[in-house]
């Protein structure tokens, strides 16, 4: 889960964070994970359509949003027939532009949108990006082999932000024996 991730991360102990889900299981689940590892304080999980979020609901704005939106359109590809995996991996309960839409209202100026997307969808977030005012600023190809081709992004925005993207080094999830690249093991292990 990112927003248990997010909270282990050394330098990061005042961070606050919203976990959004519309599917009540997973919200629960979700929630049961924040209560088992004791970060009630620091982390708060809403059972919600994301189209619905207003920033009333928070604090303040937020500095960072970081997501993993659906990655298929509702007419590509087979549908699972279970409505709940069918809406974790196709645009059923929102489509891509929600998710960046709601990140650009509530979002502060300067606040970064982070996503996780597939490859081959890569000019539809950009293009979505930048309808809301959020610059793409930085790109990372996902590997999951070195020989492999990228069949995940990783791409931050910033909300208001200048013109000018930055690509990283691809990173690579597994070495050739199977194993975790040690960059990956890393990020797991911070």
């Amino acid at each position: 889960m990112v927003s248990l991730h997010l909270c282990w991360r050394p330098g990061t102990p005042g961070v606050r964070l919203v976990g959004v889900e519309i599917q009540d299981k997973l919200a629960r689940v979700a929630a049961a994970n924040v209560r088992a590892n004791r970060l009630a304080e620091r982390i708060c999980i809403l059972h919600q359509d994301i189209k619905e979020l207003h920033v009333r609901q928070l604090p303040d704005l937020v500095h960072q949003v970081v997501c993993n939106p659906p990655y298929r359109q509702i007419k590509s590809g087979r549908v699972n027939p279970d409505r709940g995996r069918a809406g974790a991996r196709h645009e059923i309960f929102a489509r891509l532009a929600d998710f960046v839409e709601t990140a650009a209202r509530l979002l502060q100026l300067s606040g970064r949108l982070s996503c996780v997307y597939p490859a081959e969808r890569l000019t539809d977030l950009m293009d979505r990006m930048r309808r809301a005012n959020l610059e793409p600023k930085r790109l990372c190809l996902v590997h999951s082999k070195r020989e492999a081709g990228a069949r995940l992004v990783l791409l931050t925005a910033v909300k208001g932000g200048r013109p000018g993207l930055t690509v990283e080094p691809p990173l690579v999830i597994y070495q050739a024996d199977g194993r975790y690249t040690p960059e990956v093991a890393r990020a797991f292990l911070r």
